[in-house]
């Protein structure tokens, strides 16, 4: 900064020298506002929440940004030291860092991920960088980074879901594999037992049914493995008919009692026909007997399974 003014001759009197001196304040004092003012104008364009603080931390110039992040003043006692708009713990490490920035002497900013909350009370991740510009200025910025937050947690959730669903699969895939071992096998056996040249008609009656009973079984496994596969890509599509009660749960059992009998455990459903003439119900059939009869396999583990129902 440079001021320009005529030197005094050496034989100025007393006031002439005084306007001289006065001269010389004015024009120092014009500079040093138009240079404070250019440099609030730099301070009021930066797109990023800026301030100025002394070394506890109490605000001495906030910029336009951070006026509209938080809408206050400097002069609002609420807000006037700068860890009061930090969230928790973190206007203790706001705190803390202030008076390192001098103690470390390498003249290196902070840079911390902290919490704020808006004048929405809405609470936002900030990146805080902050140096000292003297040992008495602390000067710093704030980088929103909330957006990039949200982003990580949800790729995480999907990571997540993703893994669990792969682990789901494993686990159902695996359970297929036995379950459809077992109908197979039964079947291959019957069939050797068909072959035998020796075996009288109730004999192979009852192989017979036996085949149908176990081949029904394994259509039913393949079709929950194709239901899984329909789940996962959001194809499995459900209807909805009127279907009469009584029939629909004659049919049950009659389905189940030849999955019971073939493993030697006594079944039975108890439910109140009475008055069944004209009871309809709106169902898709296919499911929910789907869904019933793995209830029911579930419960075949027992001596004897009963299944109520009422309406």
């Amino acid at each position: 900064m440079s001021v320009f003014v005529n030197s005094p001759d050496q034989d100025w009197n007393s006031d002439q020298k005084s306007e001289y001196e006065t001269q010389i304040q004015y024009r120092l004092i014009e500079k040093l506002s138009e240079s404070e003012e250019r440099y609030r104008s730099l301070f009021n364009s930066i797109p990023l929440p800026v301030f100025e603080c002394d070394n506890v931390g109490k605000l001495l110039l906030v910029n336009a940004a951070w006026r509209e992040m938080f809408r206050v003043n400097t002069e609002d006692d609420q807000h006037t030291h700068l860890q009061n708009f930090f969230v928790g713990d973190d206007q203790v490490a706001v705190a803390a860092c202030l008076p390192l920035l001098t103690k470390s002497g390498t003249g290196q900013p902070f840079s911390l991920e902290l919490q704020v909350r808006d004048a929405d009370h809405a609470t936002l991740h900030v990146v805080l960088t902050i140096h000292a510009a003297s040992s008495e200025v602390r000067v710093g910025s704030l980088y929103n980074i909330s957006k990039q937050k949200e982003t990580e947690l949800s790729l995480r959730l999907a990571r997540d879901a993703a893994e669990q669903a792969n682990e789901l699969k494993s686990c159902f895939l695996a359970h297929m594999s036995h379950e459809i071992r077992t109908p197979l096998s039964v079947l291959l056996g019957y069939a050797e037992k068909l072959s035998e040249a020796h075996l009288d008609e109730p004999t192979k009656t009852a192989l017979k049914a036996g085949m149908t009973r176990n081949s029904q079984q394994l259509l039913s496994l393949l079709q929950d493995i194709i239901d899984f596969s329909k789940i996962e890509k959001n194809l499995l599509e459900t209807a909805e008919v009127p279907v009469h009660l009584g029939s629909f749960i004659k049919e049950l059992e009659i389905d189940q009692r030849q999955l019971f009998s073939g493993k030697q455990i006594a079944f039975e459903i108890c439910w109140d026909n009475s008055d069944d003439q004209g009871c309809y119900i709106f169902m898709d059939p296919f499911r929910v007997k789907q869904i019933l009869a793995n209830l029911l396999s579930n419960a075949a583990d027992r001596k004897s399974t009963r299944l109520n129902s009422s309406h």
